[in-house]
């Protein structure tokens, strides 16, 4: 009986919100956030991807916001897309809620009926019943990946693409700055950023922690934003503050190339290496993806991230 009303509880909802037959476009998706976060701003609350929450997405809390959000996504995949139904959303709830105050946020996310419909409405990511199976294993995976490591640290046995040398530079104005990212398994990644030419300009260190899997869905929102900005607008790429920092990712932005894994790596910001569909075990490059800190998007192609691409060295 328990599990029955669980079911009616989330697939209610689910249902309602899966019938509107609208597909928002990323740049609209983005709007609708923005409008979200603003609304949550207003009534003095923080917000995450357009939902007010009652504690700020930091450090701490975001292992539990993050399953939170990745549940309700998983109900409203499950309500929208064809599959075997061999996945139930109580098992789904059952790994999240193992991780400490995910229940709590998932709680207060449910009643935000708009924040839910935006989020149920971006992209079209529904295909093949057979494929769909698939990315629900690989959800469900993740969830369990996450619960059964309260830290979230990837463990030796987890996939090891992130591992080895990578390095970069970003121009700003006339001054480029050289990045060296180094990890290894079991270890905390270092990051070195080197600010302009001179060889004895000292390295700015960042704090950093042991690798942690994070989902990969709100990264991809971000940069199909990106994507959906400069096919709008292409004179953004000579634009004086954009274009340096567009023109590198011209070739990923003009191809419909995705994160296909990410870990956080950072311990004070919100900062993640991730690998590119095109390059799953980034063999050749990587990118570092780190927060804007922007309170309003704006007319910026970069909303919540800036992208940096880094090159792995040879025998890194």
């Amino acid at each position: 009986m328990r599990n029955l009303l669980l079911l009616l509880c989330i697939w209610l909802p689910v249902t309602t919100l899966s019938a509107t037959p609208e597909r928002l476009t990323d740049s609209e998706y983005r709007v609708a956030i923005e409008k979200l976060n603003s609304a949550c701003a207003a009534k003095g609350k923080p917000s995450f991807v357009g939902f007010c929450l009652s504690q700020k997405h930091d450090e701490l809390s975001k292992p539990a916001i993050t399953a939170a959000l990745v549940a309700h996504r998983f109900a409203l995949f499950l309500g929208r897309c064809e599959h075997s139904g061999v996945v139930q959303m109580d098992a789904v709830l059952d790994q999240a809620f193992k991780i400490e105050k995910a229940k709590a946020f998932y709680d207060e996310m449910t009643p935000q009926r708009e924040a839910l419909a935006a989020h149920a409405r971006s992209g079209n990511d529904c295909k093949a019943s057979h494929v769909n199976d698939l990315e629900i294993g690989k959800r469900l995976q993740w969830l369990a990946n996450a619960a059964g490591k309260p830290s979230g640290a990837v463990s030796p046995e987890a996939s090891n693409w992130f591992v080895g040398e990578f390095v970069g530079e970003m121009r700003q104005g006339t001054v480029i700055d050289h990045w060296s990212l180094k990890c290894r398994l079991g270890e905390k990644c270092a990051l070195a950023i080197k600010q302009g030419a001179r060889p004895d300009a000292p390295d700015t260190m960042l704090p950093m922690k042991l690798p942690v899997q994070r989902e990969t869905e709100i990264p991809n929102n971000n940069l199909n934003g990106t994507r959906q900005a400069v096919r709008e607008k292409p004179e953004l790429y000579q634009d004086k503050t954009e274009g340096p920092l567009l023109e590198p990712l011209r070739k990923i932005l003009d191809s419909q190339a995705k994160f296909e894994q990410c870990v956080d790596i950072a311990a004070e910001v919100d900062m993640s290496l991730c690998s590119l569909s095109t390059d799953p075990k980034a063999t050749e490059s990587s990118v570092l993806i780190f927060g804007t800190m922007k309170g309003r998007c704006g007319s910026s192609p970069f909303c919540a991230y800036y992208y940096q691409i880094l090159r792995r060295q040879k025998g890194g």
